[in-house]
């Protein structure tokens, strides 16, 4: 299992793991390029904390709580709550601040906007099979799991409907395999290593486009079709805003099967909603989280630092020996750092791109979709670009579409209201599915994460010439 592909879908749940594990692939980062892929999407940055990160054990705690050395972890995501976990659990209290009213970041789940039980994903959806955290904590919590690859699921497909008509998934596989040949072999012609100090004979094709990509090694017709809006979603920025690395060391090149994300399975979800785990590692660090504590500043203060925050009650200043940032670089960009970094680090904050994806949530008095046979995960060349079922595996008769969207599509549906932006993808769906706006139940929702303060984009992704020049 590569480690690029593992990271990536880690970006996906916004989410960043143990320190033990931080560090241990902070030192496979250092190896291969082959096992390393958006480290940057664990929006997790350690000052001053590599020897913290060393001594830290995901083990449990013996003994009370210590409070020295002093540490604060800005963000309290997944990425901040779970490294104040492990750190408690190893013994040693940590402190997090919130600048919202809300755990969890990125992880969000909603009751009852689709219909009455429904349980709606606001962010990061779906765990995979390679989400050994996520799973863990699952277990450890004692939350049941929703597999979307159940019996009950396994006879429903999904769709890729461009131009008009639906194409099988053999027809999908027989136009990919001479255009996974190529990719296989540009895979390969990369060296182990692929960062900003080792380009890795990579450097041609980081500043080569998606979408230059596609047309030189002949993607037309459907197949490309599917590609540019698999990769545009996948990544929230437009293909010819994209190093066409993101797709080489994403994509499964097996001739004889078709993995548009490589490994990714998608295929567990918590039943009720993934911000159960954000609300069990919340309620273990009740007393160790301030919320609505927004980072205004961070700067050296003798052999540890201060940090100031604006609070409900004004501007607060905390000082730490160690400070572990979560927060997206879009917000740690609006922050006065006066700290030593290295030249490298600061070019990344300043640098690193974030998608434009947001989400349109539409509520249906049937799923529809089933009774046609799909699992309601639809590629396509109309308006709505990707959607799925997000109400699979939930009881009841009704449901919900999440209509998922990126690049330009993603920062259009952000203007007018939800309803006016789900009346016209309907129009789209509706010709993917005939029937579909007759089964509304005339709920829709919106979140738009490139427009939310707190988050100011989606997933980090890298632009042409990223790999090689602020990658590592």
């Amino acid at each position: 299992m590569l480690l690029a592909k593992r990271l990536t879908q880690l970006r996906k749940l916004g989410r960043a793991v143990s320190a033990t594990e931080l560090l241990e692939h902070y030192r496979a980062f250092s190896r291969s390029r082959r096992e390393f892929i958006k480290n940057l999407g664990y929006g997790a940055a350690a000052v001053g904390a590599m020897p913290l990160l060393n001594a830290c054990s995901s083990g449990g705690s013996a003994g009370p709580l210590s409070d020295f050395p002093r540490i604060a972890i800005v963000g309290g995501g997944m990425a901040g709550l779970n490294a104040a976990y492990n750190l408690q659990r190893s013994g040693i209290r940590a402190h997090v601040y919130e600048a919202t009213s809300r755990a969890g970041g990125r992880m969000y789940s909603a009751a009852d906007i689709m219909s009455s039980g429904l349980i709606t994903e606001l962010g990061g959806e779906f765990i995979d099979s390679i989400h050994d955290d996520m799973l863990a904590l699952a277990s450890e919590f004692g939350l049941e799991l929703l597999d979307t690859q159940a019996p009950s699921e396994q006879s429903l497909i999904t769709g890729y409907f461009f131009d008009g008509q639906y194409y099988s998934e053999a027809q999908v596989i027989e136009a990919f395999a001479p255009l996974a040949a190529s990719i296989s072999a540009d895979y390969d012609s990369t060296g182990e290593i692929v960062d900003f100090q080792n380009e890795g004979g990579a450097t041609a094709l980081d500043r080569t486009s998606i979408a230059e990509y596609l047309e030189q090694i002949g993607a037309t017709g459907f197949i490309r079709k599917l590609l540019d809006v698999a990769y545009l979603t996948e990544y929230g920025l437009e293909n010819d805003q994209q190093s066409s690395l993101n797709l080489i060391f994403l994509i499964g090149t097996d001739q004889d099967s078709f993995e548009i994300f490589g490994e990714s399975d998608e295929r567990y979800k918590i039943k009720g909603g993934n911000q159960r785990i954000i609300d069990e590692l919340a309620n273990r660090l009740a007393d160790q989280i301030s919320f609505e504590f927004k980072l205004e500043a961070l700067r050296q203060k003798g052999a540890g630092y201060a940090l100031a925050f604006q609070s409900p009650s004004g501007t607060k200043e905390i000082d730490a020996d160690f400070v572990i940032l979560t927060i997206p670089f879009t917000l740690l960009r609006q922050v006065d750092l006066q700290i030593e970094l290295p030249a490298f680090k600061s070019t990344v904050i300043n640098q690193l791109s974030y998608g434009t994806n947001a989400k349109i949530l539409v509520g249906f008095s049937n799923r529809i979709w089933r009774d046609l046979g799909l699992n309601g995960e639809i590629f396509t060349d109309e308006n709505f670009q990707l959607c799925w079922d997000n109400s699979q595996l939930q009881a009841g008769e009704s449901g919900g579409i999440t209509f998922y969207s990126g690049g330009r599509a993603g920062l259009e549906v952000g203007s007018g209201s939800a309803e006016q932006q789900a009346s016209r993808l309907m129009t789209g769906f509706e010709k993917a599915l005939p029937g579909a706006s007759a089964a509304r139940n005339g709920r829709a929702s919106r979140f738009h994460w490139p427009t939310f303060p707190f988050t100011l984009g989606s997933y980090a992704a890298y632009r042409p010439g990223d790999w090689t020049t602020i990658a590592g």
